[in-house]
């Protein structure tokens, strides 16, 4: 993978020293609508989710989007039961508050009707936003025998992903649409994130996807990626070759995705677990190309395949000469049998907070640990990454202590917490720490809100709180 360093010249590791003591603070914000908080059960899920609550500030604002919906009776094609057993979340509204930074006085409150009943997440340029939604192609589901059974229907011409642009007045100007056999798409955002970057008039979306049923009537799981023209509101999706399915940028099965631009050029992650079974690291590319360059930051154990891969993804972001990459992992040394359901032959889920840092002129990457759980009966969670800016940045997690964990039949592990605590550290771009590990007791963690940096504070919601940390 070649890769242009953006600063030329000998590397300085900066010395910058953050107050062991930051100011932590929580103020009720408002509804929780569908945010979850981090918990051990989504700190060591296999797959991540699509995000229902996002965070921005402009203009001295600071601005809150949810999503509202309701629950609906999926009906049974073959016999008539009322009320069905069965029910579906379909999303309806998405609601942005805006708020004073400073007082947090909610001083208005927009309302956009969705266009179709997935809702995958909303993005703010200078000049527009942006929403993402998407709808799966219809299931005939019966009941046999006592057992439900489904089947996907495959509508080639189905719009199964929609971008709106809107105006800073949140007036609707254009739109993009994907239909399904454009990379043929079963259901969108499967089994994965949904991530947004954008550079000058390129929109970027890498999410993921399950796909038109192969000759052996399985529906296949991969990443999927679009660049959109903001200009004209065109997407281009591009397929390797003949193939009607598989991209350059191709990681089957991707279980969680993240975006951002290095200058112009566009960077991916995949938390990959087949094709490759790695963590990848790939520069998007124009075009036509049968395959982007790309390279594995992190080789993951088992068989290609197996869903339990023993971490998860939270953070990425780009420094002067590194790809830094945030993780929670278990310790790999053991050889555990990984399978769909559980990592044989693990008894407890203490999994470290990892960073990745991957050099943009070597390729290498460099694990650096920032916990040591071993024999704690301690958890950390899903990381987050957020940029301070200057090459430094803040790695946040929740450590659940105390920990009792259940061995199920299938051998897959139930993590119980007696507690809880935020911690939260700084590093610069090689993960040597800045400071101490630090504990914000009452602070949580939103599965779905990225927390953001200002002037002098790190900020986010979780559930119905609003939190900060100063720097």
């Amino acid at each position: 993978m070649k890769i242009k360093l953006n600063v030329i010249g000998a590397i300085m590791v900066m010395s910058i020293a953050y107050n062991t003591t930051a100011e932590q603070s929580v103020t009720e914000l408002t509804q929780s609508y569908r945010d979850q908080l981090v918990t051990p059960a989504s700190s060591t899920a296999p797959t991540a989710s699509i995000p229902k609550r996002s965070l921005f500030i402009e203009d001295n604002l600071l601005y809150l989007v949810d999503v509202e919906g309701q629950e609906y009776e999926v009906p049974i094609a073959n016999i008539d039961l009322s009320p069905s057993p069965l029910l579906e979340f379909v999303d309806e509204t998405v609601v942005i508050q805006a708020f004073d930074q400073n007082t947090l006085e909610m001083l208005d409150t927009t309302y956009i009707t969705l266009d179709l009943p997935i809702y995958a997440g909303f993005y703010a340029t200078d000049d527009f936003y942006f929403t993402v939604s998407g709808q799966s192609q219809c299931k005939n589901i019966s009941i046999e025998n006592g057992n439900i059974t489904e089947k996907w229907l495959q509508d080639a011409n189905l719009k199964v992903i929609q971008i709106n642009k809107y105006d800073k007045a949140f007036k609707l100007l254009d739109s993009a649409a994907i239909r399904a056999d454009e990379a043929s798409i079963t259901s969108p955002f499967q089994l994965g994130n949904v991530a947004l970057t954008s550079h000058n008039n390129m929109l970027l979306l890498h999410t993921a996807r399950t796909m038109f049923s192969s000759a052996s009537g399985v529906h296949h799981q991969a990443q999927f990626t679009a660049a959109i023209d903001t200009n004209s509101m065109l997407a281009e999706v591009r397929l390797a070759g003949a193939s009607r399915w598989a991209q350059p940028n191709n990681v089957s099965h991707s279980f969680n995705q993240f975006a951002a631009f290095d200058d112009n050029q566009a960077i991916l992650l995949d938390h990959g677990n087949a094709f490759p079974r790695a963590l990848v690291i790939t520069q998007y590319d124009h075009g036509n190309a049968l395959k982007d360059d790309s390279i594995n930051i992190f080789d993951i154990p088992g068989y290609p395949g197996a869903t339990q891969t023993g971490l998860t993804v939270g953070g990425f972001a780009i420094s002067d000469h590194n790809y830094i990459t945030a993780i929670n992992s278990i310790d790999y040394q053991p050889k555990y049998h990984f399978s769909n359901s559980a990592i044989v032959g693990l008894k407890k889920e203490e999994r470290d907070i990892v960073v990745l840092v991957t050099s943009k002129e070597s390729s290498n990457t460099t694990q650096v640990a920032l916990t040591d759980y071993s024999g704690t009966n301690t958890l950390g969670s899903t990381p987050k990454l957020v940029d301070l800016n200057n090459n430094t940045f803040m790695v946040m997690w929740m450590e659940f202590t105390d920990c009792q964990y259940i061995i199920n039949p299938d051998n897959s592990i139930t993590t119980i917490a007696t507690d809880s605590n935020l911690k939260y550290v700084t590093i610069n771009e090689y993960g040597t720490k800045l400071s101490d590990v630090q504990t914000f007791e009452d602070g949580k963690l939103s599965q779905f809100v990225q927390p953001i940096a200002t002037d002098d504070k790190v900020i986010w919601v979780a559930g119905e709180n609003y939190y900060s940390i100063d720097f």
